[in-house]
């Protein structure tokens, strides 16, 4: 028993968060309390923590791990299949998050973060070479069951939430196609045979995942009412639905407006914590790379700008269009530079392709000048 706790021990002083981390950390807690307003609110039930509310036990619990540091609970979250604390991670950490999540957007933020750091475990199985058939079988059937989760949730939420909803399903939509790609790429780079093989599987996995999910979408409108009495209410549907027999009162709005909104805020952040990992890893890149990620950075905020130019401009529509390919690039290029913070393995290529985009062409085949809303470079996505 002495033994094992000193084995806890030695492990947990080997972990700690990089100052990128930390950085990206910090961003993303500002934005979950900017945007629940968690200054306030009931009382949680419990003489032991009556101090804290209901909406904010999750950023509470977070302050209290960032701040106090280390401790066994903290060190297992770098940890992957096979190493001593891992079982703590899924079976402690894991558990308490998401018992903490209790609406159905946060359950379905938090499952689609576990899907997340699946993905991360086999990118650093790929890395290491260590990746086998039994390892990957058994992330894939974790991932899968968090995936389906927020589906499901994702679905159910449609049509109380159309804005929280579309903007979840961007996002993950958005991180399994750049996960995909890093877990090829590591794969690809691997000197071990299996794990290649395996790292292929779980991408093709991870492919048809973000492939369905993507298909799930619908779009989605809000209808106000005004009844006799003068009250009025909010309904939401899918625009399949407009055939539906119209109230005595009622003005259309597009909910692309607020979805807009949202995503133009999520690519801005996204984009936040891409510029902070570049700035960890810049030293280790060659000077063509670092050029390549300082144009690819500004092109995308130049996406977010056209974007709330559109949605000023009355444009809606377009202006959702244009934050969903900002918010993918910005995933894009976060996932990748995290990538290459953790590999030893040159995940971003020396050199990234001047690649069309293929909606760029208009009903007869031309390609449309869009030079103001696509970046100049892409990653290889």
């Amino acid at each position: 028993m002495n033994k094992f706790s000193s084995n806890i021990q030695k492990e947990a002083r080997k972990i700690g968060l990089t100052s990128g981390e930390r950085e990206s950390m910090r961003l993303r807690l500002e934005g979950v309390m900017q945007e629940h307003h968690l200054s306030g609110g009931g009382p949680v039930p419990s003489p032991y923590f009556s101090f804290i509310t209901p909406r904010s036990a999750v950023p509470a619990l977070v302050l209290i791990i960032v701040i106090g540091g280390g401790g066994v609970s903290f060190a297992a979250e770098g940890t992957v299949p096979g190493d001593l604390l891992y079982p703590v991670k899924i079976t402690v950490n894991e558990s308490v998050r998401g018992r903490l999540a209790f609406s159905p957007a946060s359950k379905a933020e938090w499952h689609a973060t576990a899907a997340e750091r699946r993905m991360v475990e086999v990118e650093t199985l790929a890395d290491r070479g260590t990746l086998t058939p039994e390892v990957r079988s058994e992330l894939e059937a974790n991932f899968e069951d968090h995936a389906q989760e927020v589906e499901g949730i994702v679905d159910e939420a449609e049509a109380e939430d159309p804005v929280r909803a579309a903007d979840i399903r961007t996002r993950f939509t958005s991180t399994l196609a750049a996960h995909a790609n890093v877990i090829s790429r590591l794969g690809d780079g691997s000197e071990d045979n299996e794990t290649r093989r395996e790292s292929k599987d779980f991408a093709e996995r991870v492919n048809e995942r973000e492939r369905k999910f993507a298909r799930a979408d619908r779009p989605v409108a809000v209808k106000t009412e005004r009844d006799g009495s003068g009250e009025t209410t909010v309904r939401t549907f899918a625009k399949t639905d407009m055939a539906a027999p119209a109230p005595t009162l009622s003005v259309a709005v597009d909910a692309d407006t607020a979805v807009a909104v949202r995503l133009e805020e999520n690519a801005s952040t996204t984009l936040r914590e891409a510029q902070v990992e570049f700035d960890s890893v810049r030293s280790r890149l060659n000077e063509t790379t670092v050029s390549q990620v300082r144009d690819q950075i500004s092109r995308v905020r130049g996406q977010i700008e056209h974007a709330r130019d559109k949605r000023i401009g009355g444009d809606a529509s377009r202006a959702r269009e244009d934050g969903e390919r900002a918010l993918h690039d910005a995933t894009a290029l976060r996932t990748f530079l995290k990538a290459q913070s953790r590999s030893e393995q040159n995940v971003l290529p020396a050199t990234i392709s001047d690649e069309k985009d293929e909606d760029s062409r208009d009903d007869e085949g031309r390609t449309e000048d869009r030079s103001a809303e696509l970046p100049a470079v892409q990653l290889p996505l």
